[in-house]
């Protein structure tokens, strides 16, 4: 085998080496901390159960509701006043 052939199987050989291994450098995959426990709250609620007790209705200045997973409420009053 020439010194060239054998030069470049051991060049594949390192780079598929450097493939597998964890190196110190590059970029790394960290989990984000967990977020502070919340202190002193008073309500909380995500929205998943349309029976919760928030207000749900259409109105002539707009609407109030469960969308999607949310808790929506859009005006169609235009005027700044009320």
């Amino acid at each position: 085998m020439n010194k060239k052939m054998l030069a470049v199987l051991i060049l594949l050989a390192v780079a598929a080496l450097a493939c597998t291994c964890n190196l110190p450098f590059g970029p790394k995959q960290q989990t984000p901390p967990p977020p502070p426990p919340q202190t002193n709250v008073l309500f909380q609620d995500d929205f998943s159960n349309s029976g919760s007790g928030w207000e749900v209705g259409d109105y002539d200045t707009g609407n109030v509701g469960y969308k999607d997973g949310v808790y929506s409420v859009t005006s169609s009053n235009t005027s700044s006043t009320m």
